[in-house]
C-alpha cells in the first residue's frame, strides 16, 4: 500500500468518524462546543476540563466534543492571564441585575461595617472657679525696686482656659491640649496682655539728686 493509498484511508476512516459524531450530536447524546481558544498547547486540557466542569455544575452528563472536523483548538499564541477572584461584592453582583430607580437613596441596615457611626463629641465641662494669678512684669531696678507686678484671674473647662484682670475684663483665652499646664498657660495670657506699661499709667522719674 503506497503512501496515497494510506491517505485515502485515513480521510474516508475520519470522514466516517465525524458522521457518526454528527448523527450523536443531532441525537441529542453528544453535545458539541465551539472551538476552544487559548494561548498556548500547555492551556488546552485545562480549558477544556473547565468548559465541561460548566456543563457538569448544570447537570448535562453528554460527551462532550470541541469544534468540528477541522478545527478543534485555535491556539493565539499569547498566554492566558492569571485567574484574578471576583472582587465585586455579591450585593454589588446582584445590583447588576437589580438597579434602584435613579435618585433613590441606598441605606445601609443596623450593624453592616460599612455603615458610619457618628460619635458625639465629649460635653464640655463646667467652668472652674475663679483663681488667683499673677506675674512679675517687670523686675526690680534702681528706678523701680520692688518691680511690676500684674494681677488677674482665670477659669477654664477641660478645653480652654480664660484670663480676667482684677475688674473682671477678660484680657485673652486659649486652648487647651490633654496634659497642659493649665496654670503656666494663664499666666502667659497676662504676661502677653499686661507685659507692657499702660499708656496712660504714670511715668517713673529717677530720684533727683542734689549737689
Amino acid at each position: 500500500m503506497d503512501k496515497e493509498d494510506i491517505k485515502a484511508l485515513r480521510a474516508e476512516l475520519q470522514a466516517h468518524r465525524q458522521r457518526l459524531l454528527d448523527e450523536k450530536v443531532e441525537a441529542g447524546k453528544v453535545v458539541r462546543l465551539p472551538p476552544l481558544i487559548v494561548g498556548s498547547e500547555a492551556e488546552i486540557e485545562a480549558a477544556k476540563a473547565r468548559e465541561i466542569e460548566k456543563l457538569r455544575a448544570a447537570g448535562d452528563k453528554r460527551t462532550v466534543i470541541f469544534g468540528d472536523d477541522q478545527v478543534e483548538v485555535i491556539i493565539t499564541g499569547v498566554p492566558k492571564a492569571a485567574h484574578v477572584p471576583d472582587l465585586v461584592s455579591e450585593p454589588n453582583k446582584e445590583s447588576r441585575h437589580h438597579r434602584r430607580p435613579q435618585g433613590e437613596v441606598l441605606r445601609l441596615t443596623e450593624g453592616d461595617p460599612l455603615r458610619a457611626t457618628f460619635a458625639p463629641p465629649p460635653p464640655e465641662s463646667e467652668p472652674s472657679e475663679k483663681k488667683p494669678i499673677w506675674v512679675q512684669t517687670e523686675a526690680p531696678s534702681e528706678n523701680n525696686p520692688g518691680g511690676t507686678i500684674a494681677e488677674g484671674f482665670e477659669r477654664h473647662t477641660n478645653t480652654r482656659v480664660q484670663v480676667y484682670d482684677t475688674a473682671g475684663n477678660l484680657l485673652g483665652s486659649a486652648s487647651l491640649q490633654p496634659g497642659d499646664d493649665v496654670e503656666a498657660t494663664a499666666r502667659r495670657i497676662l504676661r502677653e496682655k499686661r507685659g507692657n506699661r499702660d499708656f496712660n499709667a504714670p511715668l517713673q522719674y529717677p530720684p533727683r539728686r542734689y549737689h
